[in-house]
């Protein structure tokens, strides 16, 4: 890491955060609005302490958002699901962070003590229900991967 930013600031290279993180996990993710939707497949980045973090828009309360864990699980760890208004993201997030673990649903997972779930089917989805908030925010899954599909 230390050569890392040595070269970085020796040749003037652009590098930023996203470009030193090793360990990514995609996820599969549908966004509802009304009658419309929209399939993504975003990047959630590890953490030190081995969880990840998997970081996806909800506008204003108004979208209703689905991971599909089931396509790349059989079991993982849910550590939090929680809401962050955007403006305070790269704040201190802990602080800012409200729970959303009441606007979950889960659709074909079983859910365990110490936040195991258990995905039944490659098609399981854990959705978060959106709630009327006064400013776009993020939905933010911390988990960790247990036993791959």
């Amino acid at each position: 890491m230390a050569l890392t930013h040595f070269a970085q600031n020796r040749f003037a290279l652009d590098l930023n955060a996203e470009d030193l993180r090793l360990r990514r996990e995609t996820i599969p993710v549908v966004a509802l609005r009304e009658t419309q939707h929209t399939r993504q497949i975003i990047e959630a980045h590890a953490t030190f302490e081995g969880w990840f973090v998997l970081q996806v828009p909800a506008g204003s309360g108004d979208l209703t958002v689905a991971l599909a864990l089931g396509a790349n699980y059989r079991s993982l760890q849910i550590n939090s699901v929680s809401r962050v208004p955007l403006a305070r993201l790269h704040s201190d997030v802990g602080k800012q962070a409200e729970d959303a673990s009441d606007q979950v649903q889960l659709d074909g997972i079983t859910l365990l003590d110490g936040g195991v779930a258990l995905c039944e089917r490659d098609d399981a989805l854990l959705t978060i229900h959106p709630t009327p908030q006064a400013r776009p925010t993020i939905c933010r899954v911390v988990f960790r991967p247990l036993a791959r599909r």
